[in-house]
């Protein structure tokens, strides 16, 4: 199984300029993005208008950036011994290595075939104690987010078939740890299947962690550290005394034909808890929150 060297996960896109934001909320300054120069500036309104622009954008950005979508080369299977990789016949998967198999098939299909497709993207933040200026500037933060309705009509990100950037952007399987799943079923709808999978609980994960291989997206506590250790949060950080990332409850749902491999829809979701102690230029930052994220991938063009 081949890895690949442009491995770039779509929340360190988002959760330091969460960071970002609440900093400069601290600072009362003004991270301006069109040239990474910071002024100082007198209304609080403003610096936060400014910054949730910053994570908006962020956010949007997750849909162009490049996934670590290592996946079996063209000539290989699945790794996981005695398991076929092809649809079945007649009946239903029902051992998690059945699953897992077809699931990684149908995945490959869309980098084989350079599939077309329509991504949305939305968050919330959930149980929040975050101390400081900050905690009463995130609100108007979070309204800057797209609703589930807003990222799957008009902020939906659209990739069209035969794009060289496909590869990139879906996520493509290939999980061989069969330890890292917590329960996998297989059921028919109509002329379809729907996989579902749960994953298990991960704490403080690192780069390398199996989950990562079915949930690219995933952002791990070295990739925030890279991401406070810019030259752009230099400017607001001391130190790091404390930072952990788990993550909870994460699950995807795949509706597809069992026959042609054809996707119609394909959902995760995943709840990344964070709880940070930072030292910054002026004074500190502490506190902790669920960041519960959603990703969902549909009108296929095969």
């Amino acid at each position: 199984m081949k890895s690949s060297s442009k491995t770039c996960k779509a929340f360190s896109a988002i959760l330091p300029f969460i960071l970002l934001f609440l900093i400069s909320c601290t600072n009362n300054e003004n991270p301006n993005p069109a040239n990474g120069q910071i002024s100082q500036i007198s209304s609080t309104s403003a610096s936060t208008a400014a910054v949730t622009e910053t994570v908006s954008q962020s956010t949007a950005a997750v849909t162009s950036t490049t996934y670590d979508t290592t996946a079996p080369a063209e000539n290989e299977t699945t790794a996981i011994p005695g398991v076929t990789t092809t649809a079945p016949s007649g009946s239903l998967p029902d051992t998690k290595e059945e699953i897992l198999a077809l699931y990684t098939s149908v995945t490959k299909k869309i980098k084989d075939e350079i599939v077309g497709f329509s991504l949305a993207s939305w968050m919330k933040i959930e149980n929040e104690k975050i101390q400081g200026l900050g905690k009463a500037l995130i609100e108007p933060m979070l309204s800057r987010m797209p609703s589930e309705a807003e990222a799957k009509g008009e902020k939906k990100f659209v990739i069209p078939k035969g794009d060289p950037t496909v590869a990139e952007r879906f996520p493509v399987c290939s999980l061989t740890d069969l330890s890292v799943i917590e329960s996998a079923a297989c059921t028919s709808e109509g002329e379809n299947y729907i996989i579902e999978m749960t994953f298990s609980d991960r704490k403080n994960p690192k780069k390398d962690d199996p989950l990562s291989t079915v949930l690219p997206f995933m952002m791990t506590a070295d990739d925030m550290l890279e991401g406070v250790n810019s030259d752009r949060m230099k400017n607001f950080v001391k130190s790091i005394d404390k930072i952990n990332i788990d993550y909870n409850d994460c699950k995807i749902r795949c509706k597809f034909n069992p026959e042609t491999l054809i996707i119609t829809e394909l959902q995760t979701d995943m709840t990344m808890f964070f709880d940070l102690d930072a030292k910054l230029v002026v004074g500190s930052l502490t506190g902790s929150a669920d960041i519960v994220s959603h990703m969902y991938i549909f009108e296929f063009v095969y």
